[in-house]
């Protein structure tokens, strides 16, 4: 289960809404919009709690651009998926770090380019003559 020292920290930095407390043993969140990303880097998005509008603004598709999401998540289902997981912030003292190792990690991903002697006779078809 989530820190709630955690998730009302994040609230107050990034909202500057505080959490609501606990009724009985059930966590009540304010209002929270959820971009999660899976593991392919496919984005869904879930809203849970009133007072939040989330807009869906597609520009593929001109003629119906804009689309409002209605439907909501129980706070229980966002303190299972936020889980023990640390909520971290653009400006937060990780930030750096974990911003410089998703870059070397992005960067190890990307195709490398390989140097090719032009001199050999058969160079364009990436297959040494020899």
């Amino acid at each position: 289960m989530a820190s709630w020292a955690a998730v009302n920290s994040a609230f107050d930095a990034v909202s500057g809404q505080k959490a609501r407390p606990r009724m009985g043993n059930k966590i009540m969140i304010a209002p929270t919009v959820i971009m999660h990303i899976d593991d392919l880097g496919y984005p869904t998005i879930h809203a849970s709690g009133d007072g939040v509008t989330v807009l869906v603004i597609d520009e593929r598709a001109p003629d119906d651009r804009v689309f409002r999401l209605t439907a909501r998540i129980t706070s229980d289902t966002v303190t299972e998926m936020v889980g023990d997981s640390e909520i971290g912030y653009r400006d937060d003292e990780r930030f750096p770090g974990l911003e410089a190792a998703v870059r070397v990690r992005h960067e190890a991903q990307r195709p490398k380019l390989v140097a090719v002697n032009t001199d050999t006779p058969d160079y364009r078809s990436g297959r040494d003559a020899t």
